[in-house]
């Protein structure tokens, strides 16, 4: 197959999305390749050649992200609902009780939010919504018990920034250009 005026021999596009791609060096046209914009397995020899700079249009700010105006509403308001319900349900616990309830709340948003971004789309998003889930979840118990005269929070607070780590992580493993480290690319499989 020819390659298109403009074009190189590294560089292209996914056959099925249109994300930007790029070749390692040495990769044979059997190769398999792995889009990280739609997780499609495809062929390297099938790879569309690039768009030229001029054709390629910037992402509307709604889009930015991946959500529509929709999307942000009822994300916003699912992460309300949880806040709110899982703050009522522990708001009676016991220090060591909150803390198995709330690691629960952490595997579950956890776990959740990457079945998500597998099964649906890889937005860095979605891991960003879990973690502020997670985040307000524990502010809001630091906030009630201190008021209530409870002054132990080493262990919710390690629990906090740990819990922010393994979501910071998988915002981090976001191919699609955009999230807090960004960055995309293909490689060889």
């Amino acid at each position: 197959m020819a390659q298109p005026v403009g074009s190189t021999p590294d560089r292209g596009r996914c056959p099925i999305c249109l994300s930007p791609a790029r070749l390692p060096e040495g990769c044979a046209p059997e190769t398999l390749m792995r889009c990280p914009g739609c997780r499609h397995t495809f062929e390297a020899r099938t790879m569309l050649p690039p768009v030229e700079a001029s054709a390629v249009e910037p992402p509307q700010a709604d889009e930015a992200c991946g959500l529509s105006a929709a999307g942000w509403l009822t994300a916003g308001v699912l992460m309300a609902t949880v806040v709110v319900g899982v703050t009522l349900y522990t708001q009676k616990l016991r220090g060591p009780e909150f803390l198995i309830a709330y690691g629960v709340v952490f595997v579950v948003l956890w776990i959740g939010s990457t079945i998500v971004r597998h099964a649906w789309r890889d937005l860095w998003s979605i891991s960003v919504w879990a973690f502020l889930t997670f985040e307000l979840i524990g502010g809001l118990r630091f906030v009630l018990a201190y008021q209530a005269g409870m002054r132990k929070f080493g262990f919710l607070m390690v629990m906090m920034v740990v819990g922010a780590l393994f979501f910071f992580l998988r915002a981090k493993t976001d191919g699609g250009g955009y999230g807090f480290f960004g960055g995309c690319g293909m490689g060889c499989g």
